[in-house]
C-alpha cells in the first residue's frame, strides 16, 4: 500500500509544471490573463478643452467644424450617447447667447466608455485565447531572457450595439474571430516568478 502511494506521488510531482519552462500551458496561462485584462475597443476623439471627456459641447459654430459629428451622431443610434440642445453664452464682450448641443453618455454608455487622457474608447468584447500557434527558443537579450510567442483569440461577449449598420464594420474582425481566430503575437520574459509580458 505505501509503494503504491509512493508511486502516485511521483506521477503527479512528474505531470506538475516548472512555471520557468518554456511551454504552451505556462505561456497560456500568462495569456489568458493578459488578455483578460485587454478588452477590444475603438477610440472616439472629442475636439475642445474636455477632449476625450463627457460631457462635451459644441457651439452651433463649432459643431459645423467638428470631425467627430458623424461619430458621435452614431453612438446616439446605439444608445450610447445622448444629446440635448443648450444655450451658451457668447464668449465675446458684446455678450448674448447662442445655441449648442451638449452631448454625454447614457447609463448603458457608462458601463462600456472608458475614459482616457489620450484616447477614451468604447469597449465591446472580451478576448479569449484560441491556441498558442508557436513560440521561439527561448534566447537571452540585454541579460533577460525572451520567447515571441504567436497566438490567436476569438471575442466574446459582443453586445448587440456594436452590431448595427454603422459599425459591424468597424467590429467585423471581432464579430467572424470564431470562424477566423485573430492573430497576433507577444514577447514575454522570463522573470524569478515565470513568464510575463512585463520586462
Amino acid at each position: 500500500m505505501k509503494i503504491i502511494v509512493i508511486i502516485a506521488g511521483l506521477v503527479v510531482l512528474a505531470g506538475c509544471s516548472d512555471a520557468m519552462d518554456a511551454n504552451k500551458t505556462n505561456f497560456e496561462n500568462v495569456l489568458n490573463k493578459t488578455l483578460a485584462e485587454d478588452p477590444v475597443c475603438f477610440g472616439i476623439s472629442i475636439l475642445g478643452d474636455n477632449m476625450s471627456k463627457f460631457p462635451v459641447t459644441y457651439s452651433k459654430r463649432a459643431l459645423a467644424y467638428a470631425h467627430n459629428t458623424k461619430n458621435l451622431n452614431q453612438f446616439i443610434k446605439t444608445g450610447l450617447v445622448s444629446s440635448e440642445t443648450v444655450t451658451l453664452e457668447a464668449k465675446t464682450h458684446w455678450g448674448g447667447s447662442q445655441t449648442g448641443t451638449k452631448y454625454d453618455l447614457t447609463e448603458m454608455g457608462k458601463k462600456y466608455f472608458v475614459e482616457d487622457s489620450y484616447l477614451s474608447r468604447f469597449c465591446y468584447g472580451n478576448k479569449v485565447l484560441n491556441e498558442i500557434i508557436e513560440y521561439t527558443e527561448p534566447a537571452e537579450t540585454g541579460g533577460v531572457k525572451v520567447s515571441t510567442v504567436k497566438y490567436s483569440y476569438i471575442v466574446e461577449d459582443i453586445p448587440d450595439w456594436a452590431k448595427n449598420d454603422y459599425l459591424k464594420n468597424i467590429v467585423k474582425e471581432a464579430l467572424n474571430s470564431r470562424d477566423e481566430p485573430i492573430k497576433d503575437e507577444t514577447v514575454l520574459y522570463l522573470t524569478n516568478k515565470g513568464w510575463s509580458t512585463d520586462n
